[in-house]
């Protein structure tokens, strides 16, 4: 009896130590999920900056749902709406291709079927009508997400107007002829 009498007044000894240990791993931490946050942070801000000053956009495409879920302001610059629009009108696949021209759409649309097939990087050119009437040219970089069983579901791309070095290309070709 006394025996028992004694563990359990060095359990009660030990609460407050163990207590405290649990305290201080807490603390520990809180402290580094709160340094990992603040890199991430200024990491997003880089690559944002960076975006911006090359003239990128980019987007995540959710291909379970068919629903672009994020886009960035130069995204939506270089398609020449509001990202707003973008989330709203241009965000199921069968309304973002009618921003495609014409004479690409099967093209683009059969590189998207075998991306979503094959799930491989996706690198596509192509030339979009902005709602404006404006024609610009777009290269389009794009990574699939997938799941544990190997199925797509995302894809996470980048988006460039390239229509400034295109038109340099035809007049070096103009040039040269």
């Amino acid at each position: 009896d006394e025996a028992l009498r004694g563990s359990e007044g060095r359990l009660k000894d030990s609460q407050p130590t163990a207590e405290k240990a649990l305290r201080e791993a807490h603390d520990n931490l809180e402290q580094i999920v709160e340094e990992r946050t603040s890199e991430l942070r200024k990491s997003e801000t880089l690559f944002k900056q960076a975006a911006q000053l090359i003239g990128l956009g980019y987007f995540v495409w959710d291909e379970v749902a068919d629903r672009c879920i994020f886009a960035s302001d130069g995204y939506a610059r270089i398609l020449g709406v509001s990202v707003d629009e973008v989330l709203t009108q241009y965000n199921r696949h069968e309304t973002d291709i009618l921003l495609v021209h014409p004479d690409d759409r099967e093209r683009v649309l059969a590189t998207y079927a075998e991306l979503r097939k094959r799930g491989e990087k996706l690198d596509v050119e192509y030339r979009i009508i902005r709602p404006d009437g404006e024609e610009r040219h777009i290269r389009e970089v794009g990574d699939p997400i997938v799941d544990n069983q190997g199925n797509f579901i995302q894809n996470v791309g980048i988006l460039q107007d390239i229509t400034e070095s295109k038109l340099i290309q035809r007049t070096l070709k103009r040039n040269e002829a």
